[in-house]
């Protein structure tokens, strides 16, 4: 964790912390989420496996409550956890919801896959 705080110092430009979480897809990653020098929030995403990082400005796509409430109109009864990630070459917003986990694009602003445990 202490690394990829390091990484994204220095790499995205990240000042402020709100919120880290480790994203499990297909590949795993470091998901950041804070604010820039700027005062701009931003996520970024750095890969357990390969040194890709990849900053997204939130403003640019999907909030993490439209994309929670896109989960809850798609079936989701309760929001247990939320995690910005990186499914099949897009940004997404990860929404687990009792045994059921909800994938929404953060550029598309689309239910792109439900999928249950």
């Amino acid at each position: 964790m202490e690394g990829s705080i390091k990484v994204a110092k220095e790499y995205a430009d990240l000042e402020t912390l709100t919120s880290f979480s480790i994203y499990n897809g297909k590949e795993s990653y470091y998901s950041l989420i804070g604010k820039n020098s700027k005062k701009v929030e931003e996520a970024v995403l750095i890969s357990q496996n390969s040194n890709k990082i990849y900053v997204y400005q939130l403003q640019d796509g999907m909030s993490q409550a439209e994309a929670e409430q896109l989960a809850k109109d798609n079936g989701a009864t309760s929001i247990d956890k939320t995690t910005f990630g990186f499914l099949d070459g897009q940004p997404v917003w990860e929404i687990k919801s009792g045994t059921s986990y909800y994938n929404i694009g953060f550029e598309s602003k689309s239910l792109l896959s439900k999928e249950g445990l």
